[in-house]
């Protein structure tokens, strides 16, 4: 991810980069991306359990923070849509192939919705400012313990 910080006209009359920034690499923002937020068993610690597929379609765009309220289930990590800050991973979804891949890991099924083990919907993250889909645990799935404040967010 590169910010260009100028352009030049070659002999062949098309237009070519004459200089790079990537002081900014990690503030920029695609227009036509889709991005990833995660929270607990797909961050960078874990994802390569994933396997190979899931790694080469995900590029780690930096850390975020997404309103919602933090669970634990049985030892994994669930969020509810309701008011509270979560930090998350966001990353870059270079493919869109590898929705299918996540959706059975987080045990979502598009025809249950909601009503899923988790669900996937694109909401606003606080930080960065972007769109980013997510895994909200279930409506319907019994709530696990809530973490202490500072669990997996630190302000």
């Amino acid at each position: 991810m590169y910010r260009l910080r100028r352009f030049s006209r070659n002999n062949t009359g098309t237009f070519a980069c004459v200089g790079l920034d990537i002081r900014y690499a990690d503030t920029m923002t695609f227009p036509d991306s889709t991005f990833l937020a995660v929270y607990g068993s797909l961050r960078r610690r874990s994802l390569a359990k994933q396997g190979f597929l899931v790694l080469r379609n995900l590029r780690f765009h930096g850390h975020g923070v997404l309103r919602g309220l933090l669970f634990i289930q049985n030892g994994y990590p669930g969020v509810l849509e309701q008011s509270g800050l979560v930090r998350v991973e966001v990353y870059r979804v270079l493919n869109a192939t590898v929705w299918e891949m996540l959706d059975r890991y987080e045990g979502y099924q598009h025809s249950l919705g909601p009503r899923a083990l988790f669900y996937r919907k694109e909401v606003a993250l606080l930080r960065p400012e972007i769109r980013a889909s997510v895994y909200f645990l279930g409506r319907e799935i019994p709530r696990g313990s809530r973490t202490a404040k500072n669990f997996y967010f630190q302000p």
